[in-house]
């Protein structure tokens, strides 16, 4: 996972043309640390077909604003530059492989 500090650094990746996984999460946030590993292990899955992106709420708060992020941890799937997917919560590591299966295809 790439861990991305400004939306400028966000909108760089936006010019690929793989979909994009951002994960807004904070340090304090246990479920977030849990998330985080589902996360590591798809990424890893998944390199070559989708974007990794992470990003702390509580300090990229321009980003988390444009995406209206009220808790973490969220994750939002972008494909072709539009949100096609916001999932609020913890997600099960077949919950959030189904998602991307699905964006996939």
């Amino acid at each position: 996972m790439i861990e991305i500090h400004t939306p400028s650094e966000f909108e760089a990746y936006l010019q690929q043309d793989k979909p994009i996984l951002l994960d807004f999460y904070t340090d304090s946030c246990n479920p977030c640390k849990s998330l985080l590993f589902i996360l590591e292990k798809l990424s890893f899955k998944h390199k070559e077909q989708v974007v990794f992106l992470k990003t702390k709420a509580d300090q990229n708060i321009e980003l988390a604003k444009q995406f209206g992020i009220t808790k973490v941890p969220t994750l939002i799937i972008l494909k072709d530059i539009e949100n096609i997917e916001r999932i609020s919560g913890l997600i099960t590591e077949n919950g959030l492989q189904l998602k991307l299966k699905e964006i996939l295809t």
